[in-house]
C-alpha cells in the first residue's frame, strides 16, 4: 500500500507532457513533505523502475524538472544512506 501511495503521489504531482494539475499540487507537495525515510527511499528508486514515472522522466524534459522540484522538498535528513547518490543526482 504505500508504494502505491509513493508512487502515485510522485506521479502525479511530476505530471505529464501537458502539465500538472495545480488544483491538486499543494495536496501532493504537502504529502512529499511528509514523506518517513522509507517513503523517501522509494521515491528516489522509482526513476531507476520501470513505471509510468520513469518513462515520463526519459522522454520528458518538463517532467524531470518538476521531479527535481519535488526531491527539493524533501528533508535531507530523511533521505537513507542507500538513497543519497539518487537524492545528489536528483537534487543537483
Amino acid at each position: 500500500m504505500k508504494e502505491e501511495l509513493v508512487e502515485t503521489a510522485v506521479t502525479c504531482s511530476t505530471g505529464n507532457p501537458y502539465g500538472v494539475s495545480n488544483a491538486a499540487l499543494p495536496h501532493y507537495h504537502k504529502m512529499i513533505r511528509s514523506f518517513s525515510p522509507s517513503e523517501v527511499e522509494l521515491m528516489l528508486s522509482l526513476p531507476a523502475k520501470k513505471c509510468v514515472l520513469a518513462e515520463r522522466l526519459k522522454v520528458h524534459a518538463d517532467c524531470r524538472t518538476r521531479f527535481k522540484s519535488l526531491v527539493q522538498l524533501i528533508d535531507a535528513s530523511t533521505v537513507p544512506a542507500k538513497a543519497a547518490a539518487a537524492y545528489a543526482h536528483w537534487s543537483k
